[in-house]
């Protein structure tokens, strides 16, 4: 499995609370693990790991393929990923502690 480390994981999150939707996330990821050659269990596992997502809720992405070639189009995995997303927000948005 090729995973992505906590602070580019963390970066993902910060790319997402400043409005990128599901579907930009998922294309960074995939740049980030080699482009066209991303095995889409890596692009499943990071995204799970990001966001706190389970199996089924991140399962839709089998069907998306950041060229526009899959069944799923950017709204459509943005309409099934968003909602799990910030169903799980308390998971993966913690607090960043203040320094003092």
């Amino acid at each position: 499995m090729n995973m992505l480390d906590a602070a580019t994981l963390e970066q993902l999150r910060d790319r997402y609370r400043n409005q990128a939707t599901p579907s930009e996330v998922l294309r960074e990821i995939v740049r980030l693990l080699g482009g066209q050659q991303c095995h889409r269990l890596d692009l499943l596992a990071n995204v799970r790991a990001a966001f706190a997502l389970g199996l089924g809720e991140a399962s839709p992405i089998g069907g998306w393929s950041p060229d526009g070639t899959g069944e799923l189009k950017d709204a459509q995995i943005d309409g099934f990923l968003t909602p799990a997303i910030e169903k799980n927000r308390s998971l993966w948005d913690r607090p960043k502690a203040s320094a003092v």
